[in-house]
């Protein structure tokens, strides 16, 4: 199967047939992975999102209307851009307003198992919750699984989201059922 996966990306990459017939005809799931960590004293959601080059091809494809290659694009150093712009629009984070908050681009890693996205969410120190809602891969398939981490200090949640359910609710900070109780000495 590994061989068969680098060879569909290998045939996308020489550009032999569009990636989005490819990315969308040969697998049948697809999904991304994601780990959201929120750092207290910085006010943010370091995010981790992974998912597999032909399905990232193709989804970019499917937004500029035009067929995308991720290493001409790389090579083009224009690869960076498109990757900042997409990812604000598929993975919004809102306050408790409903205002969407700001992203900051940390970096990729590319290989032929997967593209890794770095970066983080500036959600502010005010909020006790945001609302997370990933929409990516809806260009392309028609029920993408969005796994995903929350970790908040030693706590951590997974929820799978997905096109009917895209959104989570993530408490950032402790409930009062969570909390430990008083011990009197």
């Amino acid at each position: 199967m590994i061989a068969f996966a680098a060879a569909v990306f290998t045939v996308c990459i020489a550009g032999a047939a569009p990636c989005r017939s490819l990315g969308t005809g040969v697998h049948p799931v697809h999904k991304t992975l994601t780990e959201v960590e929120y750092v207290a004293d910085r006010g943010v959601l370091e995010v981790a999102f992974w998912l597999w080059p032909p399905d990232l091809e193709a989804e970019l494809s499917a937004r500029a209307g035009k067929r995308v290659d991720l290493d001409r694009e790389q090579k083009a150093k224009t690869l960076d851009g498109l990757l900042k712009t997409w990812i604000r629009e598929v993975f919004v984070v809102k306050r408790t307003d409903g205002k969407a908050c700001s992203h900051k681009w940390v970096g990729k890693e590319l290989t032929l198992d997967g593209c890794w996205l770095y970066f983080e969410v500036d959600v502010g120190k005010r909020d006790s919750e945001v609302e997370l809602e990933n929409k990516a891969l809806l260009r392309i398939a028609e029920s993408p699984i969005h796994t995903t981490t929350f970790v908040r200090g030693k706590k951590r949640s997974i929820r799978n989201l997905t096109r009917d359910a895209a959104r989570w609710k993530l408490a950032l900070r402790e409930a009062p059922d969570e909390e430990k109780p008083d011990r009197k000495e």
